[in-house]
């Protein structure tokens, strides 16, 4: 059993195996000294390779796999008993993993945009810019929804008895200048009617955030939401062949001039989810989104950005989320029920 008794932290990042997850799992080793990892990902192969290569460079590393998609609910509570034999709490819970799928550019948009002279806006959002597709998971959530947010939501809620107490726990989102209001309907959470899943999510995110902070920061939990800005990663090869990022790589450096969120590498996109594990959580602003902002020399620094929403819209939204969750709570509690009645029978 790992805890603060042992001498070191514990911090949990889901999709760590390749990305900025990966990324900030080494950068978290660098800075903060005994730390214990935990790699929680859907692919055990691909997580221990990360394991491996996270090994090469510190090597003394306590670092710990535990196999979680969160797209599929069973599969985040079955992960939480695993989670929960190995560590009696978690300082740091990084809540990364995410999809996003794209059919391709919508030239349409962009058009329409270059003639109302409100290009700014939709490469700074990209909120137009892609036609998004979804599909519905066995478990009948939208799949943006379940891996972006939903199991997200689950882990929370799963593990909110190892968070806080005496010391400090910060939930540490990864969010999106995409999650703006007009890719989102409240009505609609899931984005089952909705053409920006991806930003819809990250809606749901910013406000579910807000309101877990407001609840949770008397148990000496905070929850913050960060954006890593554009980031070129598997994700972004889903809209662009990577050939095509290359040759329009020189672009977007220039274009750092008028946009600040073109962190390119997942170093500069990380800076937002490390700065936060170095700062005292009851001391940081609510109701904002911490970016990571660099500027066209590279340099990276964080900025707090306004989020749009109220805390009572997001209380709704929140309790959408929390009944959803109480639903899959009973649907297993009852099918582990007749499993077990089924064993007891044969």
């Amino acid at each position: 059993m790992t805890d603060r008794m042992g001498g070191g932290k514990v911090a949990l990042i889901t999709g760590a195996n390749a990305g900025i997850g990966l990324t900030l799992a080494e950068r978290l080793l660098t800075i903060h000294k005994d730390l214990h990892l935990c790699l929680a990902c859907r692919n055990r192969q691909r997580a221990e390779t990360a394991r491996k290569v996270l090994l090469l460079s510190h090597p003394r590393s306590q670092i710990s796999i535990v196999t979680l998609d969160t797209s599929n609910i069973q599969s985040v509570l079955s992960a939480i008993s695993d989670i929960k034999k190995q560590f009696s709490r978690i300082d740091y819970l990084y809540l990364n993993a995410g999809k996003m799928s794209v059919k391709n550019l919508n030239f349409s948009n962009l058009f329409k945009s270059i003639l109302k002279m409100n290009t700014l806006f939709l490469f700074n959002t990209g909120h137009g810019l892609l036609v998004h597709s979804d599909e519905q998971t066995p478990e009948g959530l939208m799949s943006t929804f379940a891996t972006n947010t939903f199991g997200h939501f689950v882990l929370v809620k799963e593990l909110e008895d190892i968070l806080g107490g005496t010391q400090s726990s910060q939930i540490i989102w990864t969010s999106s200048v995409a999650g703006v209001r007009s890719a989102f309907n409240p009505r609609d959470i899931q984005a089952r009617n909705g053409k920006d899943p991806y930003g819809s999510t990250k809606c749901v995110i910013d406000t579910t955030s807000l309101v877990l902070n407001e609840k949770l920061k008397r148990k000496n939990i905070y929850s913050h939401t960060t954006c890593p800005g554009l980031v070129l990663t598997n994700m972004t090869n889903g809209i662009l062949a990577s050939w095509i990022w290359w040759l329009i790589l020189p672009f977007l450096y220039i274009f750092r001039l008028v946009l600040d969120h073109l962190s390119i590498d997942t170093y500069r996109g990380s800076e937002s989810l490390v700065w936060l594990s170095q700062q005292e959580p009851d001391c940081l602003k609510t109701g904002v989104r911490y970016h990571s902002s660099t500027d066209v020399w590279g340099s990276t620094t964080v900025l707090p950005v306004q989020v749009n929403f109220t805390l009572e819209e997001s209380f709704k939204v929140y309790e959408e989320m929390n009944n959803l969750y109480k639903g899959f709570k009973e649907k297993y509690k009852s099918l582990d029920k007749c499993d077990k009645r089924k064993h007891l029978v044969t």
